[in-house]
């Protein structure tokens, strides 16, 4: 009896989240699904992931090129907006950014810029 309601107290614990994932963990996987689901919408996983090259380049590699730029934010913004080429050739062989200025909302490329400058200073699960 005592082994069945230590499971049953264990289950409740899980189910009310306090048995495995603190909140910081909760809160990181939570940032993680809002970026995949706005990247995801708005087509940027087509040509990047968070560690792994496709097209353009790993948005770790973006985090870890501009984290000590003060201008990262705007410039990112600035670049996700009109597109380009040059900055990232030794990964994408040339390959050009499309312009994506009116396909993406203003609030939706200030929570994908802050999410991947963020990258620099947290360790990705993806």
């Amino acid at each position: 009896m005592k082994v069945i309601t230590l499971l049953f107290f264990i289950a409740f614990l899980s189910a009310c989240g306090m048995g495995g994932e603190d909140r910081a963990s909760i809160e990181k996987r939570h940032q993680n699904a809002d970026f995949m689901t706005i990247a995801t919408h708005n087509g940027c996983v087509r040509c990047h992931r968070i560690k792994q090259h496709v097209v353009g380049p790993a948005w770790q590699k973006v985090a870890e090129r501009y984290k000590d730029s003060p201008d990262a934010r705007d410039f990112l913004i600035d670049k996700i907006k009109r597109g380009g080429a040059g900055n990232w050739d030794e990964v994408t062989s040339g390959a050009k950014m499309p312009p994506h200025q009116g396909l993406v909302t203003e609030e939706h490329l200030g929570k994908l810029v802050d999410y991947i400058l963020a990258l620099s200073r947290k360790d990705s699960e993806q």
